[in-house]
């Protein structure tokens, strides 16, 4: 598990299940799924649990929708991408305590 520690940016998060399936089919990515995360807690998982944010209570000041896009085509100059890849908005999100990564 991983834990985003508070003022980091939620930019990337890769996840490795076949790392010898690389390549795309070629179909456009989906669109982002979301919810509304506010002072309370919450958590926004993607399909059945393949990555699910955690975020407790006290982390976030005000109702904030969170967003994650699958499929995200640009990878980091000199690096491969053997995995799918996804990324969380707003990208200046920060936590006042810790969100994992489950």
């Amino acid at each position: 598990m991983r834990f985003l520690q508070s003022g980091a940016t939620v930019l990337l998060v890769a996840l490795s299940f076949a790392i010898a399936a690389c390549g795309g089919s070629g179909a456009s990515s989906p669109p982002p799924l979301g919810t509304t995360i506010g002072p309370a807690g919450g958590s926004l998982v993607v399909g059945s649990g393949l990555l699910q944010l955690d975020v407790p209570a006290a982390a976030l000041a005000a109702d904030t929708v969170v967003r994650v896009t699958s499929g995200v085509a640009d990878s980091l100059v000199g690096w491969q991408q053997v995995s799918s890849s996804y990324e969380f908005t707003p990208a200046a999100l920060t936590f006042a305590v810790p969100a994992t990564f489950g």
